[in-house]
């Protein structure tokens, strides 16, 4: 509830498991953009959520009618959240276009989420599984979201590449609040880190850049310091 009362945008070292952790991991980044553009986002995971549940407890009562049921009211609620996180996927996308080309000009990769037209077919399908397993094995909770990267697979990249990316996906989102009037805090934690001198310099002059308010905690020595910079050392 608090996610549009305090908006914030968040990036640590840990965001490289963007580009290369489990899917949950841009699931959680992809819902909480949708979060803030969308106030009625909230309400749909939430019934989506109560929905995941009943099925889980009709599911090992063996309750098919149960599931049957849920299953049908569900399809608009799935639908929408994946209508919704392909939206915010593909405008983040237009964002990473720009943002690259200030910040890092050849950099190509994008962001996308899961669609299935088939909603009703793929429900049907699963049950027997299932019933068997006894909790959902479809939907918008597993659904994969995926990074592509022009260069190759993730697991090709370097530490410093898989970091830059992750971080210009929330810059992108940074961005892509931004025309929508919305400024969030932007914090990040142990920045610069896996980066050489001239793209910490770069990644500088573009946090520095924007309009939103920006909180930015690092071990490496900052010393080109532009003059709206408040610099407190701690020992």
């Amino acid at each position: 509830e608090l996610i549009n009362i305090v908006t914030s945008v968040v990036h640590t070292p840990d965001d490289i498991g963007i580009i290369e952790g489990f899917p949950s991991k841009r699931r959680d980044f992809i819902d909480k953009a949708v979060f803030i553009q969308d106030k009625d986002y909230y309400d749909d995971m939430v019934n989506y959520s109560r929905y995941i549940k009943q099925k889980s407890v009709s599911l090992k009562k063996n309750n098919v009618k149960s599931v049957k049921y849920l299953n049908e009211a569900a399809i608009p609620v799935i639908k929408k959240i994946r209508e919704k996180r392909s939206d915010i996927c593909s405008r983040i996308n237009n964002e990473i276009l720009e943002t690259v080309k200030k910040m890092f000009p050849g950099l190509i990769f994008e962001i996308s989420a899961f669609r299935d037209d088939n909603i009703d077919e793929k429900l049907n399908s699963k049950l027997e599984k299932e019933l068997e397993k006894g909790y959902p094995l479809y939907g918008p909770h597993l659904d994969p979201v995926n990074v592509r990267y022009q260069a190759g697979e993730s697991k090709n990249m370097s530490m410093g590449e898989k970091y830059l990316i992750s971080v210009i996906l929330k810059i992108s989102e940074l961005y892509l609040h931004a025309k929508t009037g919305i400024y969030p805090l932007f914090f990040m934690d142990d920045a610069f880190v896996f980066l050489d001198i001239n793209k910490k310099k770069m990644l500088l002059e573009t946090v520095m850049d924007l309009k939103n308010q920006t909180i930015m905690t690092t071990s490496v020595e900052i010393k080109e310091k532009p003059g709206n910079l408040n610099i407190y050392e701690t020992i």
